[in-house]
């Protein structure tokens, strides 16, 4: 049985970086069983890894507030956190709803940052 599991994939920026890719942490779990012994930490750094061999120069997912160990671990791994609101639109009242409250989170990967886009 597997303690946990990471998916990250490619995304391109938007508008007006919309030419850049980043690699997008869609998903970390991490079995309740098997938490808080570095398993997650291993996780992110092998994700890390995988980005910086791919090209990528950032990494970057968000978290739930209610994700407390998360959002330590984040910070711990030199993450920037971002607190944000998400919303999801509701045509029929025309109306944003709160979805959670969270921080967006991300990091440079390459310690040379290229100002070229």
């Amino acid at each position: 049985m597997p303690a946990g599991f990471v998916c990250v994939n490619p995304r391109f920026l938007e508008y007006p970086l919309e030419r850049l890719k980043e690699a997008y942490i869609d998903d970390l779990e991490v079995h309740e069983n098997y938490r808080r012994q570095g398993i997650g930490q291993h996780m992110i750094e092998c994700a890390e890894d995988w980005a910086r061999k791919a090209g990528f120069k950032q990494i970057r997912t968000h978290s739930n507030n209610k994700a407390v160990e998360a959002i330590h671990m984040w910070h711990k791994l030199n993450y920037g956190l971002s607190p944000h609101d998400y919303h999801e639109y509701e045509p029929e009242t025309d109306e944003y709803k709160n979805l959670f409250s969270g921080y967006l989170v991300a990091k440079i990967l390459n310690s040379a940052v290229s100002t070229h886009i």
